[in-house]
């Protein structure tokens, strides 16, 4: 045993047990480089998650009062077509307005970004600017906790285009082209 660990010469060539270690330099650079890559991982993760850019979003279990039934009939008020016999297309005006009071019917409505959003819609395609505007306080707030529209909805923008669809209103005070328009 102890004649391996010590070098031996035969022929002139001088020979070593290092080689039969198992932990050879170049592993430990490859152990070393792979800790290294982790913590950079880790480190831009971090950034990304303090800086803003990625975002985590929890999905809610909080109640639906407007499920796939309100946002099928929604899109198809909202798709302009010829409607009774006209060859005009338009949206369906009476269905719209039998919806938001189907909405407002329900019980958790003022909780649910989907409903909001359709609530939204409608008075903005109404020019009321009172509902829009709390239609839109809703949906904003319900925004920032991370609960959001159904993505099946037509017509839903983002959050940040729904101020200027609010100021374009009468009654929002915001004057356009010289004009005021709020009254």
């Amino acid at each position: 045993m102890e004649e391996e660990s010590k070098s031996s010469t035969t022929d002139g060539i001088i020979t070593s047990n290092r080689a039969k270690r198992p932990f050879l330099p170049h592993m430990r650079f490859k152990y070393v480089l792979t800790i290294l890559l982790a913590g950079l991982i880790i480190a831009g993760v971090w950034w990304l998650f303090s800086s803003g850019r990625l975002v985590y979003v929890s999905s809610k279990s909080s109640a639906v009062a407007c499920g796939p039934d309100i946002v099928t009939k929604y899109n198809a008020a909202m798709f302009y077509r010829p409607r009774n016999g006209s060859n005009t297309a338009s949206l369906d005006e009476t269905g719209l307005k039998n919806l938001a009071s189907e909405i407002k019917s329900k019980a958790k409505y003022a909780t649910d970004p989907t409903c909001q959003t359709i609530l939204f819609w409608t008075a903005v395609h109404d020019n009321n600017y009172k509902a829009a505007n709390e239609a839109y306080k809703a949906v904003k707030s319900l925004h920032d906790k991370g609960e959001f529209a159904d993505s099946n909805l037509r017509s839903n923008d983002s959050l940040f285009t729904y101020q200027g669809y609010l100021n374009s209103l009468p009654g929002s005070g915001v004057t356009h082209a010289g004009e005021n328009i709020g009254g």
